[in-house]
């Protein structure tokens, strides 16, 4: 858990352990690139 908070996605060796898919984003993570994608999609306005 605390390879995955600190990368922001689950690495392919910890996948099994977790349950879950490798490159699964943390929800931290997940709306940090959702705030950097709406501030790019500001500037192209």
């Amino acid at each position: 858990m605390a390879r995955w908070n600190t990368y922001g996605y689950v690495l392919p060796a910890d996948a099994a352990v977790l349950g879950v898919p490798a490159g699964t984003g943390t929800s931290d993570q997940r709306y940090r690139d959702a705030q950097t994608r709406l501030a790019q999609m500001r500037l192209v306005r």
